[in-house]
C-alpha cells in the first residue's frame, strides 16, 4: 500500500509530513531490525529519510545509529 502511495513521489503527502516520520519508524524496525527488504519507493523513502540530518541525530541519540 505504501510503495504505491509513494510511486513518482518522494513524500507520502507530496511535501514532508508526519506521515513520513511514521512510516520511517516502521520500516526502521522493519528493515534495520527484522532485516526485511523494502519494496523500492519504500526503499527510497526510507534512504530519504536517513539522510535527514534530525533522524541522524535522533538515531545516534537513542544509540540506534
Amino acid at each position: 500500500l505504501m510503495d504505491k502511495a509513494l510511486e513518482g513521489k518522494d513524500w507520502l503527502a507530496g511535501t514532508y509530513s508526519f506521515a513520513d516520520s511514521a512510516l520511517f519508524y516502521v520500516c526502521f524496525w522493519w528493515k534495520a531490525r527484522l532485516q526485511k527488504d523494502l519494496p523500492s519507493n519504500v526503499a527510497a523513502h526510507y534512504a530519504r529519510m536517513n539522510a535527514r540530518p534530525a533522524v541522524g541525530r535522533t538515531l545516534k541519540a537513542e544509540g540506534l545509529a
